[in-house]
Order: structure tokens, then C-alpha cells, then sequence
């Protein structure tokens, strides 16, 4: 039984460390806050064409001088890196 709930707690515990870098997005900034009282982590919001996607994981290293609200955003699935304004960022961990 221990050795199960290893394996699954472990599954989940990877798939959760690499969700920041499933996250996928193309649209606007309509938040950015750091130092979030979840943890500390920041939260972004990102307006696309159908829906507001929210991007707030430990992953996530973007600093003020990189993304504020207005920005253009865009992110693949399975990337590390984003394009804020056309300025390619490195915005995962």
C-alpha cells in the first residue's frame, strides 16, 4: 500500500511542477501581481480571443520590469520561454 501512494503522490507531484510549462496562451495582460498571498507566487491573467486564462505556478520568474498589464503575450505548450511585446523571455523555471 505505501509503495502506491508513493507512486501516485510522485505522479502528481511531477505533473504539477511541470504545469507552468503545459500553460499555453495568446492575448493581452489584463493582471499582473506579485508576492500573491498564495505562497508568495505571482499571478498573470491573459485575455485571448475566447477566454481569460490564468497563469499563477512557483514556476513562473517573470519580474515587473518584464510584464505589466497591457503587454502582449503569447506562449506554447511544453515551453519555457514566452514572447511578451515581441521580446522573447525566458518566463519558466
Amino acid at each position: 500500500m505505501f509503495v502506491l501512494v508513493i507512486a501516485i503522490g510522485g505522479t502528481f507531484a511531477y505533473l504539477d511542477s511541470k504545469a507552468a510549462e503545459r500553460f499555453s496562451a495568446e492575448g493581452v495582460v489584463t493582471k499582473a501581481e506579485w508576492n500573491t498571498s498564495n505562497h508568495q507566487m505571482s499571478l498573470f491573467m491573459i485575455k485571448t480571443k475566447h477566454t481569460e486564462k490564468k497563469l499563477h505556478h512557483y514556476r513562473v520568474i517573470l519580474t515587473p520590469e518584464q510584464i505589466k498589464v497591457g503587454d502582449t503575450f503569447s506562449k506554447a505548450k511544453g515551453s519555457k520561454y514566452c514572447l511578451i511585446n515581441d521580446v522573447q523571455t525566458q518566463c519558466v523555471r
